[in-house]
């Protein structure tokens, strides 16, 4: 068996002594986080760039968490248009932020700080809920309602009942619902992720494969 290894390694630099020992680990432990982000074997040293950007994330992070509490996350819906016959056949719910303080913030980058923090579970419960809730009150009884689904609840089969509880609760056909998840979940927890979505298909619910082919 031949196994590909990847190293990632931070690196922080004293100018003639005047850093200290722990401050030095401090900053390479930061610069190896930044280089653990990264595809394949990466070097990255410290600076004070990426000490704003630890800053950034952690502020984020904490208001990402207020705003879960809050309900402060909004739901855009953007419509889904049969190329043929011009109709709108669903819509999919996209997740909107703009806190007080941080101003509008991308999903790109509160996604991506969910999903690396322990966040994940609650954010995607939100969203679910929220769409779902929103929806029922206009979609109707043939449009269908797509939700994205980070990889973590993927594998998570409590997740999926709660996914079929709400969908229950606000009294949709499974049939209207699509579950959008990325080919890497699938790649990366193929075991994890069969049962769990399988047992959604057999209740109706649709699966969709999101950035296909990247």
């Amino acid at each position: 068996v031949r196994l590909k290894v990847d190293i990632s390694i931070g690196i922080a630099t004293s100018d003639g002594g005047s850093v200290s020992i722990s401050e030095l680990y401090r900053k390479s432990d930061t610069a190896s986080f930044f280089a653990k982000e990264q595809f394949g074997s990466k070097a990255v040293i410290y600076d004070v760039f990426l000490s704003s950007k630890i800053i950034r994330r952690a502020a984020v992070e904490s208001q990402l968490s207020v705003a879960l509490k809050n309900n402060l996350i909004e739901i855009a819906f953007q419509p889904q248009v049969d190329i043929d016959t011009k109709q709108v056949t669903g819509f999919e719910a996209l997740a909107r932020w703009t806190d007080t303080g941080l101003g509008v913030i991308s999903p790109d980058e509160f996604v991506r700080i969910a999903e690396e923090s322990s966040l994940i579970d609650r954010f995607d419960r939100f969203v679910v809920a929220k769409s779902l809730e929103l929806a029922s009150v206009w979609l109707g009884n043939k449009r269908r309602i797509s939700v994205n689904v980070s990889a973590r609840s993927a594998v998570s089969s409590e997740f999926c009942a709660f996914l079929l509880e709400k969908i229950a609760h606000q009294q949709l056909n499974p049939d209207q619902v699509e579950v959008e998840i990325t080919e890497t979940a699938l790649i990366a927890n193929w075991e994890a992720c069969r049962e769990n979505l399988e047992g959604l298909r057999r209740a109706g619910v649709r699966i969709v494969l999101d950035d296909f082919g990247i």
